[in-house]
């Protein structure tokens, strides 16, 4: 799910304003209070233990979009940059995952809701934009995620 209206093959964008209340809960496991599960107490935590588990978050999320980012082509340049652009945003999302899960800072924890609503809205709007083209129903797609060892 996005925070993308699609009519007629035509995109809505929610306002700035509003994708953040949506983004409050929309990426809240909880969204009663808007909490993420796993996230750390700002509190008890341990600002090592804090500091570990975000690194750690990061790393995977860097190595998985780096990995998923590397193509030899498919023959469609278009096809091949939303496929890493794709990834490219889907690691800010896991990195802004990240943040909600260890940060105590308000304001980026704030930012990291909004680079997840807008991140995901522009995957859709890339998806969408490939989708329109028309291609043979026998075109092979390359799986580029078999090659990358997962953490």
């Amino acid at each position: 799910m996005a925070l993308v209206l699609m009519h007629a093959r035509r995109l809505a964008r929610i306002p700035p304003g509003l994708a953040l209340v949506v983004a409050l809960f929309w990426n809240a496991d909880d969204p009663a209070t808007g909490a993420v599960a796993g996230a750390l107490d700002p509190e008890t935590a341990d600002v090592g233990q804090r500091e570990q588990l975000y690194l750690e978050i990061s790393a995977a999320a860097m190595a998985t979009m780096m990995c998923d980012m590397q193509t030899s082509g498919s023959g469609d340049v278009n096809r091949d940059f939303v496929m890493q652009m794709v990834a490219h945003h889907q690691g800010a999302i896991d990195m802004a995952g990240a943040m909600l899960r260890t940060g105590s800072n308000q304001q980026l924890i704030r930012l990291a809701h909004e680079i997840i609503v807008t991140q995901r809205e522009e995957i859709v709007a890339m998806q969408l934009a490939i989708a329109e083209q028309s291609y043979s129903a026998g075109e092979p797609q390359r799986d580029h995620q078999s090659k990358c060892n997962r953490l």
